[in-house]
């Protein structure tokens, strides 16, 4: 067991379609998005983070009985429509004071590779107090690694702003990881052999 306690946090940001009727528990969901979430647990959980916490802009409840997972928690986005800074900030929220940093992953990560997970994990051991951005040939892509001492950033940091102002304010906290893997760019595009398969 790692000395570290690195949290993940999954923004299940390809419900957006039915984020309109947040509140709603009988609009139908495709399997492969509850496919989705349990492969992302499952490798979450393969590198050891704790806790595991998933936002949605669907009833929590809802969410946790179709997952068959029981090593996370959902929280609800109840203004999902607000975007996914405002959706991190309610997952930072939750985490206990032990937890020194988070990766962060999306639904189209599903495809990453567990080494990569694996190796975005060691460089935030290494590095517990900054970003850690996987690249492929120079390509940066997800998930990331946010270091606690971004918690309060992220949490203070107006919603109209984006990721991306916020890492071009910490470019010198960064650590740029380089892996071979394709997935980390849009995995939700990403396919081998048999793009239906769940990894």
């Amino acid at each position: 067991m790692s000395k570290y306690k690195i949290a993940g946090i999954i923004l299940a940001v390809n419900y957006k379609d039915q984020m309109q009727s947040p509140v709603k528990t009988d609009i139908p969901i495709p399997a492969l998005d509850f496919q989705k979430i349990n492969t992302i647990i499952n490798k979450l959980e393969e590198i050891q983070c704790e806790p595991i916490i998933a936002i949605t802009g669907y009833d929590p409840s809802y969410i946790c009985q179709k997952v068959q997972q029981d090593i996370f928690h959902c929280v609800q986005n109840q203004s999902p429509l607000s975007g996914e800074l405002s959706s991190l900030k309610i997952a930072i929220e939750q985490l206990p004071e032990e937890v020194l940093g988070f990766i962060l992953c999306f639904m189209d990560n599903f495809y990453v590779k567990l080494e990569t997970l694996n190796a975005i994990r060691s460089m935030a051991e290494e590095f517990p107090d900054h970003i850690v951005i996987p690249q492929f040939h120079g390509q940066f892509g997800k998930p990331l690694y946010f270091g606690k001492k971004f918690f309060d950033v992220l949490i203070t940091t107006s919603e109209s702003a984006s990721a991306s102002d916020i890492l071009e304010y910490y470019i010198n906290d960064i650590k740029f990881l380089p892996v071979n893997d394709e997935a980390i760019l849009d995995s939700d595009a990403y396919s081998d052999s048999d793009n239906t398969t769940v990894h």
